[in-house]
């Protein structure tokens, strides 16, 4: 292992517009799109909306689409981004990524069907089949050599006081939780007068500002990527880019990562965990991909249980019954940390 000076390097964008019906995602993204280059591919599960605004004289706006249709599997995605990448687009935009999550075959359908079909019926289980294909959708965008564009749907979201009162929290966005977190910029645009706001960004031009998304947003943005430091060829690729580069091109290194002593502890019988939904909890896979296969469902059962030991109305058994599998489970998460020296910027309990 060698730590050496952090340069910023050029890199292809990973842009998210997010906004409710109306807000004007879709010609924002073309808008940007054109900005940033000249061949341009459109991954189109919105029936063919991206192609009105082709004829228009005034935008003058050119690039090539697939029209998905259903089922929107993330792995139909993932074969339209490599596709792309094949074809030697600049620019992808995928308009919608909703439709991988809640739409027609999506994951959220692709998860309830595992469910129905398990003998246990256990719906934390069941995001063993759905959470590896959604990584993958994940880690084709990442590494895809295109730059890449995505809208994303929102929604009004709300929660309950605890005086029972309804308050409106914001916009919550249609795709897996933390899903903000692969992008480099996510621009939530409001529908009156469709001006965008960066809800997260690495680029510092753009944090606080409130803008409408023109060719010009593109140019800025090819500018600011392009300023990097350019990649010498002997250079390792990144990680997020390395799925397209050919195999030959990536320079072998002897480095060896020394494995830790630690023990892995015992897997959890998932088949033996009571099932939170019928105590009216729901664990939404909340998506870290970086301790194993069972990640997301340990994290997201330890969340569960750790909730439902605070409900006092159920009475102090399954309180205490909850306390002690969220203490097992937390203790196995741990342990695998350690054992495989996984960092994670946040984990609460």
């Amino acid at each position: 292992m060698k730590f050496v000076k952090a340069v910023r390097s050029r890199k292809k964008l990973r842009l998210a517009l997010a906004g409710p019906s109306g807000a004007g995602k879709t010609l924002s993204a073309l808008l940007a799109a054109h900005g940033i280059g000249t061949k341009i591919a459109v991954i189109d599960t919105e029936h063919a909306s991206a192609s009105m605004y082709a004829d228009d004289p005034d935008l003058q706006l050119e690039f090539d689409t697939l029209v998905l249709d259903p089922p929107y599997t993330p792995s139909r995605y993932v074969e339209a981004i490599k596709q792309a990448g094949k074809d030697g687009y600049e620019v992808v935009v995928i308009d919608s990524l909703s439709h991988a999550w809640a739409g027609e075959g999506g994951a959220l359908e692709m998860h309830d069907a595992a469910t129905a079909a398990s003998k246990a019926k256990n719906s934390y289980l069941a995001w063993r089949e759905v959470t590896p294909m959604h990584n993958a959708l994940v880690g084709a965008i990442l590494a895809s050599p295109c730059h890449v564009i995505a809208t994303i749907r929102s929604k009004v979201e709300y929660a309950q006081t605890d005086d029972k009162k309804v308050v409106k929290l914001g916009m919550e966005m249609i795709q897996r939780q933390g899903m903000d977190y692969e992008f480099d910029m996510v621009l939530d645009i409001e529908n009156s007068k469709h001006l965008a706001t960066p809800s997260k960004t690495r680029i510092k031009m753009f944090d606080g500002q409130h803008f409408l998304i023109t060719r010009d947003t593109g140019k800025q943005l090819a500018d600011w990527l392009n300023s990097g430091a350019a990649i010498a060829p002997s250079e390792t690729a990144p990680a997020s880019e390395t799925a397209s580069v050919p195999a030959a091109s990536v320079p072998k290194t002897s480095t060896t990562v020394p494995k830790s002593s630690t023990t892995p502890p015992a897997p959890i019988d998932f088949t033996k965990i009571p099932d939170l939904a019928k105590y009216g909890i729901t664990i939404p896979c909340v998506g870290l991909p970086l301790i194993g296969t069972l990640a997301d469902e340990l994290v997201g059962c330890l969340e569960g249980f750790v909730a439902l030991s605070k409900r006092s109305d159920l009475g102090a058994a399954v309180c205490d019954r909850a306390g002690a599998w969220a203490a097992k489970i937390q203790e196995v998460l741990a342990k695998r940390l350690e054992s495989e020296k996984v960092a994670i910027d946040t984990f609460g309990a």
